[in-house]
């Protein structure tokens, strides 16, 4: 394992973050939601540290208890402390039940 550095762990960092949700189930009768959301942080050091996150969902919300969804997003961030950026893709599947 290596060890951590600053530029590896965002010592120092500004974030910075935003997101949109929007349920059409509470604007009709369409069950469906959807977010977007940014994230970027910056290094406050003397390090060259960025990174950025971008991210895209689709929900389920036909039922009042149940969230069902899947969640995209990309992350930008630099290897070390070089201004090489490594991109990496993931995908989050999500299910949310509330016992009320």
């Amino acid at each position: 394992m290596a060890p951590s550095t600053p530029d590896s762990v965002g010592a120092d960092a500004l974030q910075i973050q935003g997101a949109v949700d929007l349920d059409l189930r509470e604007l009709g009768s369409i069950p469906m939601g959807f977010s977007v959301n940014v994230s970027s942080a910056y290094s406050l050091g003397d390090e060259k540290f960025r990174r950025y996150v971008y991210g895209l969902g689709i929900f389920y919300t036909g039922r009042q208890e149940l969230t069902l969804g899947l969640e995209l997003a990309l992350r930008r961030a630099p290897l070390g402390t070089h201004d090489v950026f490594v991109k990496s893709y993931y995908a989050l599947i999500s299910l949310r039940y509330s016992f009320n």
